[in-house]
């Protein structure tokens, strides 16, 4: 059986896994490589991008259990979403920040992330890294606070 927080991250992570194909400064289009908790670089050894870019990883970040003595047990958990493409300047930007929208778009579609979660909503990423890029990467950062209550004392079953 597996716990309502794990259950969470795979929702979200289904949901991000929806971005589609996104179309590039030269008229073509490409998926990102789509990974949960990814702890290798996204750059090789010699310096140069890894073939997993472009890239749209979630990280989920830390947890926390809100009080409210009703019977419940009320948790904050923080999703880190990584996006990262080649190139540098102006297109490479454009696209980094259409993966950036339809991210945010995936994700707040359904705000209960199917009736798992009371809610979601997109915060500040603050210092939050993720995976190591080149210098010839762009990329952009996102944070989500997701809410989901279980039943009191038991994290297996959502409430």
């Amino acid at each position: 059986m597996k716990s309502c927080r794990q259950q969470v991250v795979e929702r979200a992570f289904e949901r991000l896994s929806t971005i589609p194909a996104v179309e590039t400064a030269d008229g073509g289009f490409k998926t990102p490589k789509f990974e949960l908790n990814r702890r290798t670089p996204l750059v090789n050894d010699d310096g140069t991008d890894s073939n997993d870019i472009p890239f749209a990883g979630m990280f989920e970040g830390s947890e926390i259990r809100l009080h409210d003595f009703s019977g419940l047990h009320l948790y904050e958990l923080t999703l880190f979403v990584q996006l990262a493409a080649k190139g540098e300047g102006a297109a490479a930007v454009e696209y980094v920040n259409t993966l950036r929208a339809e991210a945010i778009k995936a994700l707040e579609t359904d705000y209960t992330l199917g009736g798992l979660a009371r809610w979601l909503e997109l915060t500040d990423a603050g210092d939050f890294i993720g995976a190591e890029t080149s210098a010839e990467t762009e990329g952009a950062m996102l944070a989500f606070l997701v809410h989901y209550a279980t039943k009191e004392g038991d994290p297996f079953t959502f409430e």
